[in-house]
């Protein structure tokens, strides 16, 4: 009967410590160091730069998919279509473009502003340096001509589902089989 108090109490020790992992994160503020200038680190910090429409929002655990239709791009993928990930509000740093405007994009690869989406998708927030296009006569003028996007975006390029979801299924795979390591524990303690 001790080994299976004991067995219960790392069970009940596992499930408090895996727990977080089930419980969507909580909100944060929304706090910008500062914007990068405009020179050289602020395209060589960048993951992707591009001139695009936006089209959509798609929403997502923890945010949501920001679609654009492509003009110009000066670094990363040069497709027709660019997906970028963004927290939901504003109080996390979301942007929220408006539909129908064109935007100077700077996004960033998830590794790079851990952030929402899965490794390696490209991230806009609030701290980004991007504007409507209209008011970005300074950037082109440094970033120059561009090119045209040729390609279109091959499927399943840039996921939707992050890590969060494997990360919670597993969590749950390690509660479960604790839990019934305690019941098979408790039985044969009968």
């Amino acid at each position: 009967m001790k080994n299976a108090k004991k067995i219960l109490a790392l069970a009940l020790v596992c499930a408090f410590a895996f727990a977080p992992l089930l419980i969507p994160s909580g909100a944060s503020a929304c706090s910008c160091i500062m914007q990068p200038d405009l020179n050289e680190d602020a395209l060589a910090g960048a993951s992707a730069v591009f001139a695009g429409t936006f089209v959509s929002s798609t929403p997502v655990e923890n945010g949501k998919v920001l679609t654009f239709d492509v003009s110009k791009t000066w670094k990363g993928p040069n497709t027709k279509t660019i997906t970028a990930h963004t927290p939901n509000d504003s109080a996390a740093c979301g942007w929220d473009p408006e539909t129908g405007k064109e935007y100077l994009v700077y996004a960033y690869m998830l590794n790079e502003q851990l952030e929402t989406g899965t490794p390696g998708d490209l991230h806009i927030n609030l701290c980004s340096r991007t504007f409507l296009l209209a008011d970005a006569e300074n950037d082109l003028a440094a970033l120059g001509e561009g090119k045209v996007p040729v390609a279109e975006t091959p499927a399943g390029a840039q996921g939707e589902d992050g890590p969060n979801l494997l990360v919670k299924a597993g969590a749950a795979l390690i509660v479960l089989v604790v839990i019934g390591a305690v019941v098979k524990a408790l039985r044969k303690g009968k």
